[in-house]
């Protein structure tokens, strides 16, 4: 806010190991870049997903927008 961003989107890819954990977060783009970055990444790394015993990769976009 006190940069004056009110609003943002980023997209992420999530490794996710055959018991539906989040093993590695890669910010794939970002806007404005690497403003909401850190905050995706911690938040992501806690998500679990319905094990199917695979390992897959997925990808999930985030948007931000902070109301007054």
């Amino acid at each position: 806010m006190k940069e004056g961003i009110a609003k943002g989107r980023v997209v992420a890819r999530l490794n996710i190991d055959e018991k539906g954990n989040v093993t590695e977060v890669t910010i794939f783009s970002a806007d404005p870049p690497r403003y909401f970055d850190r905050a995706v990444i911690l938040a992501l790394k806690d998500w679990k997903f319905a094990s199917d015993g695979e390992k897959y990769v997925a990808e999930v976009e985030l948007n931000f927008k902070l109301d007054n």
